[in-house]
């Protein structure tokens, strides 16, 4: 009735349109207002809207239908009089397999995956580290013109030195000084003019972009006696410097792995006693969940790295991973420390900290024994953290950089 209301009492271009926008009511007289598109067929046909729509919801309530009745077979027990109860008993016996374990470490897993609905915490973290992965496989775009060309000549070259490289780079400043050698060579008609101010703009388009490339080739030709890299400095230092970025995914990969581990000895509370009589069995059974928190702690871990480095291999596609970090013009490393290394060493510096949090997590889990309790507090340790390196603007990046830039 309130829906109804709605759709008739509210304007489409009032305050509260968004209410029309989810109103069934509004949505089936859209028709006589907007006209009726048919997007949908079936071997050919086209179908219309209310057909698409009815079959639409028949399917859907037959699902629901079917998920009700499994899910009330699984918690409750029936009497086998009546047909649905006879066939609800033999869906159980037929699924019992799935959902039954008789392993400690299966138990344990469903209990705090299912039971306590962490699955849907990983499914959330899931779908949040694939959008930032897409988008760290998405083009590189850059503010200035300067940098998007200069991104452009290094992508042809980024490698190891050539020859052949090298050519390149002299071949497009030959063509740029081609271009004002013409330039000169005009004359006053209109033509001309239009000639001359085209190639004024893409000289100056250009060359600002050269000139860095220019640049850093001749300042990588005078390092010392190493293996000579071009890198995509441009795409590198903006990588290097997105401070943010980093801070954000480590903050919903801490929390994410805090709210997971947070109760997976909370829900022993009423059997503690009666596990505590026992105390090698319950050692077995704590083994199984260290076991299992392991698993899902390193899951996250790796998880949180995967759109960072797909950033970086989107910027040279490994060309550079044995390149000496020294090449770089833009940072003044003193170091002979391969792109692999510093990689290496980037994976183990986030290590430590994860390694922190997760054995602040089972510590508490294990001293306070409450789930609330300890997602607040693991919760606050991580947001304290992003907070320090957000105040001081430093990352694990940056401080390797200013470790191996420091000399000391």
């Amino acid at each position: 009735i309130a829906e109804y209301f709605f759709s008739v009492k509210i304007s489409i271009n009032s305050s509260m349109n968004y209410l029309t926008a989810i109103n069934p009511f509004y949505q089936a007289h859209t028709t006589a207002m907007l006209g009726n598109y048919l997007n949908l067929n079936i071997l050919g046909y086209p179908v219309s809207q209310l057909r698409a729509s009815i079959v639409i919801l028949f399917t859907a309530g037959i699902a629901c239908f079917c998920i009700g009745a499994l899910s009330f077979s699984i918690k409750f027990q029936i009497e086998e009089e009546s047909l649905i109860g006879i066939i609800m008993t033999r869906l159980r016996k037929i699924f019992s397999y799935t959902w039954h374990t008789s392993k400690t470490g299966g138990f344990e897993t469903g209990k705090v995956l299912i039971h306590q609905r962490k699955a849907v915490i990983l499914a959330v973290y899931l779908i949040v580290i694939f959008s930032l992965g897409r988008q760290a496989l998405s083009p590189i775009t850059f503010t200035k013109a300067d940098d998007a060309v200069y991104h452009k000549l290094v992508h042809h070259i980024q490698g190891k030195v050539t020859d052949r490289k090298l050519s390149y780079i002299e071949s497009q400043r030959a063509y740029l000084d081609d271009l004002i050698t013409e330039a000169h060579s005009l004359g006053n008609s209109a033509e001309d003019r239009s000639r001359a101010l085209f190639i004024s703009f893409e000289y100056d388009e250009k060359n600002g972009g050269l000139a860095r490339l220019e640049s850093q080739r001749d300042a990588v030709m005078q390092k010392g006696n190493i293996p000579k890299y071009f890198f995509d400095e441009a795409a590198l230092e903006e990588q290097f410097s997105d401070i943010n970025g980093d801070i954000f995914i480590f903050l919903i990969s801490g929390i994410a792995l805090v709210l997971v581990l947070a109760g997976i000895e909370s829900y022993d509370a009423a059997m503690r006693p009666l596990l505590n009589t026992a105390s090698i069995g319950y050692a077995d059974i704590r083994k199984k969940k260290i076991r299992f928190a392991t698993v899902i702690a390193v899951i996250i871990f790796v998880l949180w790295n995967i759109p960072d480095f797909l950033s970086y291999f989107r910027i040279d596609h490994g060309k550079n991973l044995m390149a000496s970090l020294s090449l770089l013009t833009v940072y003044d490393i003193r170091y002979q420390v391969s792109e692999s290394a510093f990689f290496a060493l980037l994976i183990l510096l986030r290590f430590v900290v994860f390694t922190a949090i997760y054995i602040l997590v089972i510590k508490l889990t294990r001293g306070i024994k409450s789930q609330a309790a300890v997602s607040v507090l693991g919760v606050l340790a991580v947001i304290l953290i992003s907070l320090v390196c957000y105040i001081l603007r430093a990352d694990a990046v940056t401080i390797l950089l200013h470790l191996f830039s420091s000399g000391r």
